[in-house]
């Protein structure tokens, strides 16, 4: 669908793709950060394994940076 339009339009549509997909982004890092900060500060501990729950929390974060 993006080939049928025009190439000024084209242009405009990556521009707004790129600008949604940064916020999304940015928003997701500070959210993940903030929860996974939060777990880590009340030293909670999964049920079965006693490890520490911000691990299983920091994924989300580590994930961002790797993407």
């Amino acid at each position: 669908m993006k080939n049928k339009l025009p190439e000024k339009l084209k242009n405009y549509v990556e521009v707004f793709t790129f600008i949604v997909f940064l916020v999304f982004n940015i928003i997701l890092l500070k959210l993940s950060l903030e929860l996974t900060g939060a777990i880590y500060s009340r030293n909670q501990l999964m049920p079965a394994m006693r490890a520490p729950m911000w691990l299983a929390y920091a994924a989300v974060p580590t994930g961002w940076f790797l993407m």
